[in-house]
């Protein structure tokens, strides 16, 4: 299993909609996805992600996740398990179409995994309540 570069740095904000033309205005990037619950931007080739903050990812310091891209979500899975990590976030397919995972490490941190492909999507607007399950089945 290996890791390629990081894909996503995702930020947890209170409010999605208020603090998306905030970081498009710092980033100087428009937005390539928009939903209410998420919205990423364009950096080079790295995703900048919004996701709204809540118990287990709260807004501030230490709260951003860097996602690393990988071939195959389910066996990265497995080998960080194998390593010790434990999941501490789905793995599900995100409202934007991608495999994403988070695994806690021994040491308290927390690694995002996503499986991609390239090119980077264009701009999209999903509708909000779209049903995961039509939308892309994904089990471990």
């Amino acid at each position: 299993m290996k890791l390629s570069n990081p894909g996503e740095i995702l930020f947890f904000v209170p409010d999605v909609r208020k603090a998306h033309g905030w970081y498009s205005d710092l980033l100087d990037s428009p937005l390539i996805f928009e939903d209410d619950g998420y919205c990423s931007f364009l950096v080079d080739t790295t995703r900048v992600g919004l996701h709204p903050a809540d118990e287990k990812s709260p807004n501030g310091a230490g709260s951003e996740v860097a996602y690393w891209r990988v071939q195959h979500l389910q066996e990265a899975i497995v080998y960080f398990q194998d390593h010790g990590c434990r999941l501490y976030r789905g793995p599900i397919c995100g409202i934007d179409g991608i495999y994403v995972c988070q695994m806690k490490d021994p040491f308290g941190n927390v690694w995002g995994m996503m499986e991609q492909e390239f090119p980077m999507p264009r701009y999209t607007r999903q509708p909000a309540r779209m049903k995961m399950g039509l939308f892309c089945p994904f089990t471990v």
